[in-house]
């Protein structure tokens, strides 16, 4: 058997994607160390795993409709099918002495404990030990940050930073109540529970704070993965809003195909932080866990110099949350960076297209042609991609190559003379 599961389960908004990412890139390399990454449950998000453990619902979840899983029927088979492949994977694991898989829906879908035991027996089937990894951060701001993702997602304006205050905390905030859980099916002892703060990450950096949560060797030859998920900025934000009335972001229940890249667009011109929340309204939210959060801190993070479990300024909130008139230079300045990248995509995909070309000319051993399609790509780019230039040098050696081999031939003919008939 594997001797650890790491299950990393977010929680949302502390940095998930990026994990996954690291993972997604490295998974070779971290093989070759002894950890399996099992993409079949997922490529980048094991979401399959999510979708496996949790239950039925009245209302179906986004990954109910990812997978199909619509009655008994198909959760029969889709929980069949998660059962070999990932058997499959662990079968073939070889040497490997830990197993990774991240996922922040196995936080914010998995919402009992009959669920979290049904993820844990699906591990306990190959694996001794399970390390349950999770991140925390300040709730007020991870609403913040929600709020963003859900704009981005096509949400409206009549979505809200805060949950309205009911009868229960908002569940994926009460993270006492999630530590609760997680301690009745796993155990005290399996929990990794992390501050998503700079300030106490190792070395100030997610990345390594994971690679220190799982024992896995920073010497590695590694690569590192980009920022990746980035909130917006108040325009950004207010921008999607009233974009996401006119364009939404499903027509019927297919994804609308006319927002394609516009998200990815404003995350790389508008990243930044939402500033339209009122301290005190930021300050009343985060109050309802105050009390959770000191349970967890007495019994996790005893070290802490502070009383609190998350450093309480508020002072990045503005006294009083005021919309900002944005003007024409606003509107033209969004409107302008969304030409600007969706230009540079279109040149991207044609610069692909003719890069495809070269490759096909030098499977055919045309390499002369090839050479002229790889530095047609190159030229299409600011900043081409190094297989690019890598491509277009190897071609332009065989292209070299070549002539010099015609050329010793024609001087091998010339020495030989005629022929006597």
């Amino acid at each position: 058997m594997i001797e650890t599961a790491f299950i990393h389960i977010g929680t949302e908004k502390t940095g998930t994607t990026t994990i996954q990412d690291f993972l997604y890139r490295n998974d070779a390399a971290l093989a070759s160390a002894g950890y399996c990454v099992p993409t079949g449950m997922g490529r980048r998000n094991q979401t399959r795993l999510a979708a496996y453990a949790m239950k039925d619902r009245r209302k179906p979840t986004h990954l109910h409709l990812r997978y199909g899983i619509d009655g008994p029927e198909a959760r029969r088979e889709f929980d069949s099918g998660v059962e070999a492949d990932f058997g499959r994977t662990m079968a073939s694991a070889g040497t490997a002495h830990s197993v990774i898989v991240s996922s922040e829906h196995l936080q914010s879908l998995l919402r009992t404990t009959s669920e979290l035991e049904k993820l844990k027996a699906l591990f306990g089937r190959y694996v001794k030990n399970c390390r349950v990894i999770v991140y925390l951060r300040r709730q007020d701001e991870m609403a913040v940050s929600l709020y963003s993702t859900r704009i981005k997602a096509g949400g409206g304006t009549n979505s809200k930073v805060f949950p309205k205050p009911k009868d229960r905390l908002p569940f994926n905030y009460d993270y006492a109540g999630l530590v609760e859980r997680l301690e009745a099916v796993f155990g005290a002892h399996a929990l990794d529970i992390r501050l998503f703060d700079r300030a106490h990450l190792v070395e100030g950096d997610l990345i390594a704070d994971f690679c220190a949560a799982t024992g896995i060797d920073p010497a590695l030859d590694l690569e590192s993965p980009d920022s990746r998920n980035p909130s917006l900025s108040s325009l950004g934000i207010h921008f999607l809003e009233t974009f996401n009335k006119h364009v939404p972001d499903r027509v019927g229940s297919d994804l609308n195909k006319v927002r394609r890249n516009v998200v990815e667009i404003m995350e790389e011109n508008f990243a930044g932080q939402y500033k339209m929340v009122a301290r005190a309204a930021a300050e009343a939210f985060y109050s309802q866990f105050r009390e959770g959060n000191a349970v967890i801190r007495d019994k996790y993070f005893p070290q802490l110099t502070r009383p609190t479990l998350f450093d309480e300024d508020f002072s990045a909130y503005p006294e009083a949350a005021e919309l900002p008139e944005y003007d024409f230079e606003d509107a033209v300045e969004v409107a302008a960076a969304l030409w600007a990248g969706a230009s540079r995509k279109l040149r991207e995909l044609q610069a692909e297209n003719v890069f495809l070309r070269g490759q096909l000319l030098t499977e055919r051993g045309d390499h002369e042609d090839a050479a002229i399609h790889f530095q047609r790509a190159v030229d299409a780019l600011d900043t081409p991609p190094e297989r690019y230039l890598t491509a277009l040098e190897a071609s332009r050696e065989r292209v070299e190559q070549a002539r010099a081999a015609e050329a010793d031939n024609s001087m091998v003919v010339e020495a030989a003379g005629p022929r006597n008939k």
